[in-house]
C-alpha cells in the first residue's frame, strides 16, 4: 500500500507491482503468471492472511518460502498444498552468512542503493526507527553514522 515502496521496486525491475488495497493480489498475481499462479513465492510479512494468500497465488509444483514473522500460528490449506505439490522453505534472515552476502553485494556496487537508504546520526536512532515503522516512503534502509 505504500505507493513509494512500489515505485522502487518497478525502477528495481520488478514486473508487476500490487498495490493490495487496490486490486486482489491473488487474482493480481494469478493473472500475471498466465493463470497458474506463481512458480515461485516469498511471503515476508508473516500473518494469516498473507501466508495464505501466498499458498493461493502459487502454481502447482510451486516452491513457497516463508519468512515474515508476524504470528507464530497461522492455518493452511494443507490438503490442497499436499495435492498441489507445493513445496515450503523457511528462512531466518540475519545470520553471519546473510550479512557477508549483504556486504560482498554492496562493495560490488552492482546496485545503486543510495535512492532507497537513508543516513541519520546515531543520535536520531529512534526517530529513525518510527520513520521505518510507521511511514517509510521510499525508504527501504536506514544506516546510522556514529
Amino acid at each position: 500500500q505504500n505507493e513509494e515502496r512500489l515505485a522502487a521496486a518497478r525502477r528495481l525491475g520488478a514486473e508487476v507491482v500490487v498495490n493490495n488495497a487496490r486490486e486482489e493480489a491473488v487474482s493480481a498475481v494469478r493473472s500475471w503468471a498466465g493463470g497458474a499462479g506463481a512458480e515461485h513465492v516469498v511471503e515476508a510479512v508473516g500473518v494469516a492472511a498473507t501466508r495464505r494468500a501466498a499458498v493461493a497465488m502459487a502454481a502447482k509444483g510451486a516452491r513457497l518460502l516463508f519468512l515474515g514473522m508476524g504470528e507464530n500460528d497461522s492455518a493452511l490449506p494443507w490438503v490442497d498444498m499436499v495435492r498441489n505439490e507445493q513445496a515450503i522453505t523457511t528462512a531466518f534472515a540475519y545470520t553471519p552468512r546473510d550479512f557477508a552476502a549483504s556486504v560482498g553485494l554492496i562493495a560490488s556496487r552492482r546496485f545503486d542503493l543510495k535512492p532507497w537508504t537513508e543516513t541519520r546520526p546515531l543520535e536520531d536512532g529512534q526517530a529513525a526507527f518510527m520513520k521505518m515503522a510507521r511511514d517509510p516512503g521510499a525508504t527501504l534502509k536506514m544506516m546510522l553514522r556514529v
